[in-house]
């Protein structure tokens, strides 16, 4: 699949930057940590459980 500049949309994209939203979309540690952060921070994500939910998203 190539966009209108030619390239295509994963070429732009830095492996780091894949691999850490990869992470945050399939959820696990990286997302309960978040999810306690925002909770710390006074945002409800919703239950500490590793899954990137609209309750999470809405809390970002």
């Amino acid at each position: 699949m190539k966009s209108d500049s030619g390239m295509k949309p994963e070429s732009g994209m830095k492996s780091e930057s894949r691999s850490r939203t990869g992470g945050m979309a399939a959820g696990g540690e990286h997302v309960k940590a978040v999810q306690q952060a925002l909770k710390d921070k006074g945002h409800d994500p919703g239950e500490v459980d590793g899954k990137m939910g609209p309750k999470t998203q809405a809390a970002l």
